[in-house]
Formats: structure tokens, C-alpha cells, sequence
């Protein structure tokens, strides 16, 4: 090929190039609409409320951004020797039914980050301070998340999970749920 007529090709792709560059323009906004969902947490409220009319009580906190963007928290949060506590998003919620997805999610995200597989026996992770029967010592993580421990209490109290752990295993390993378990 020629110098000349390289040159002539260059030359036009170079101003190809160049008209190109020169003729686009910056569109501050697309001319069609998003069809993404959209949560919209006042809406959730509402529909939520209007769901859950006369339950005993819930409470929830919505984040968006690492911000609070909506809470509610409506009824009796618990029940105490004095009576009702009312529902608080600040209040404490004991382990046991109304948060069993959570525990569960939980314990499977931290058990593997702190080195304990399910199949390992919760006997070394009991308070030393806790005279712990051998029947218990010998419960799995996994036999608790699946309420196959033989555990059938449902009071989840401090004291009596105390007592409960010193005393032999009565109940058969099936499946039947309870929420010292957890």
C-alpha cells in the first residue's frame, strides 16, 4: 500500500473517530421507566397492620442504606409476674418460637466461624459453672437445631436450663419440638 494512501485512511478514520466523539450527547435522564420493585416500607407498615389486627404482638425495624427507614411495634411484647409487657423495638425477646428461623440462621453462620460443625457435642460450649449431666454433654448442635435431643421442655428461663442439664434425658430422640433447643 502507499504512503499516500495510508495516510488518506488514517486520515479518515481519525476523523470517523472524531465526528463520532463530537456528536454524542449526555442524556440526564432515560427516556423509559424503571420497571424494578420498588419496597416501600410506609406501604409494608400498613399492609402489616392491617394483616396482623388483634395479634398478641410484633414488632419490626426496616434498614435501608444502614439507616432506619420505617419501625413499628404494637401489642404485648411479654409477660411478666407484674403482667403484659408492652412491645418494644428496643426490648429483648427470648429465644425460643417466634424467633427459631433466626436462632437457626444464626447458628449456622457462626458455628462454622468459630470452628464447630453441627455433628460436634455442645457438652465443652455449657457454662463451666453448670453441673452438666453426661446425657447432655452429648447433645449435637445438630440435634438441638433439629429438636431430635430429647430435650422437651418448652421454659427457656436462665435457671431452668440450669437444672435441666443436670438431669439425664428421659424422652426419646425423635423429632418433637421444643424451645429449650434452641
Amino acid at each position: 500500500m502507499k504512503t499516500s494512501t495510508k495516510f488518506f485512511l488514517n486520515a479518515g478514520i481519525a476523523f470517523l473517530m472524531a465526528a463520532s466523539l463530537v456528536s454524542c450527547q449526555l442524556i440526564d435522564t432515560l427516556p423509559i421507566a424503571s420497571n424494578d420493585v420498588v419496597f416501600d416500607a410506609e406501604l409494608f407498615k400498613e399492609n402489616l397492620n392491617a394483616q396482623l389486627t388483634g395479634a398478641r404482638g410484633y414488632q419490626f425495624v426496616i434498614t435501608r442504606n444502614g439507616n432506619i427507614a420505617e419501625t413499628e411495634a404494637v401489642g404485648i411484647g411479654g409477660i411478666s409476674r407484674t403482667g403484659a409487657i408492652p412491645s418494644s423495638i428496643d426490648g429483648y425477646v427470648n429465644i425460643a418460637s417466634v424467633t427459631k428461623t433466626l436462632t437457626a440462621t444464626a447458628a449456622l453462620r457462626i458455628l462454622p466461624k468459630a470452628k464447630v460443625d453441627l455433628g460436634d457435642v455442645i457438652g465443652p460450649w455449657l457454662p463451666v459453672s453448670w453441673d452438666i449431666h453426661p446425657d447432655i454433654s452429648q447433645i449435637t448442635f445438630r440435634q438441638l437445631l433439629t429438636h431430635t435431643s430429647g430435650i422437651r421442655t418448652s421454659r427457656t428461663g436462665w435457671t431452668t436450663l440450669q437444672n435441666m442439664v443436670s438431669s439425664p434425658i428421659m424422652a426419646s430422640k425423635v423429632p418433637e419440638y421444643a424451645d429449650a433447643n434452641f
